[in-house]
């Protein structure tokens, strides 16, 4: 037994690497998995919004309510009350397994759509990341024979056949609070030479809100940098990279002028490079 454990170890090491060499794997923040698309909480996020208030309860020593309603709503309560019992254990050792080992990099346990780029599968472990390490990077696999979507995108007309409005209240108001309350980081960052600052001010206002901005010197110039929300974000694939529809529509109003992260996962690699090159802290609430 042991060594057919460390033989699947192995072969999912291999998988992994090789996936990750034909650009099938994205470490992606947290904070892309849950940013709306088009305004809309999708599908998947319901999801993982019902897996944070089940672990929530777990956190008391309660036993997981959302998980078994939301499969019975969907399957139309066609498993045993046996079936529902283990689906509940398999979670709470889930959990477990999550609290004492973290989730595990090597092995990308999620899946996500290509175009628009949402959570297909690993809710669960999303759902323990906005809890216990919101500002995780999550090894997300792309599989090129299954780019669609699983669910709708807008998850509230989806929800709204199975939930009553209480229950639907519930999710929408938790969701919003892990973007609104900050538990989930959903800002992106850019940055323009001082003198050209004007330009991505308007260009940031028009798309979106401004959160910060401040003044850096990189390489002898003065750079005004920006952390603002965008009004909606699309995210898709391109040649293995992964971009914002709007923040496309930004740039070519800048005409070349400035940059702007498509994503926070990019955000972040941004800002850490600026603080690096400027030895300054960029914003006041990092």
């Amino acid at each position: 037994m042991e060594i057919k454990k460390k033989l699947r170890k192995i072969l999912e090491e291999i998988r992994y690497q090789s996936e990750r060499v034909l650009g099938c794997t994205y470490w992606i923040h947290i904070g892309d998995l849950l940013t709306p698309c088009e305004g809309n909480i999708t599908a998947g996020q319901y999801f993982v919004t019902s897996r944070v208030l089940d672990i929530e309860t777990m956190r008391t020593g309660g036993t997981p309510k959302w998980q078994n309603l939301l499969t019975d709503k969907i399957l139309g309560n066609t498993r045993t009350e046996k079936e529902k019992i283990k689906a509940d254990k398999n979670f709470q050792l889930l959990v477990e397994s999550l609290e004492s080992r973290g989730l595990n990099p090597n092995i990308a346990k999620c899946s996500i759509s290509d175009n628009p780029v949402v959570l297909n599968n690993g809710t669960h472990r999303v759902g323990w990341c906005v809890l216990y390490a919101p500002n995780m990077y999550v090894p997300c696999i792309r599989n090129r024979n299954d780019l669609k979507p699983w669910f709708p995108i807008e998850g509230k007309g989806y929800f709204e056949k199975y939930l009553d409005r209480d229950q639907l209240h519930i999710l929408e108001n938790r969701f919003n609070k892990i973007l609104e309350e900050g538990e989930v980081r959903s800002e992106l960052t850019a940055y323009i030479e001082c003198g050209k600052a004007d330009i991505m001010e308007k260009v940031i206002n028009e798309y979106g809100k401004m959160i910060d901005n401040c003044e850096i010197i990189v390489d002898g110039c003065i750079l005004k940098c920006f952390r603002f929300r965008l009004n909606k974000q699309f995210l898709f694939t391109e040649k293995n990279m992964i971009y914002s529809k709007y923040v496309r529509e930004m740039e070519r109003r800048l005409n070349g002028d400035g940059i702007i992260a498509h994503t926070v996962t990019k955000s972040i690699e941004i800002e850490n490079w600026l603080e690096e090159k400027s030895g300054e802290q960029l914003f006041s609430n990092n």
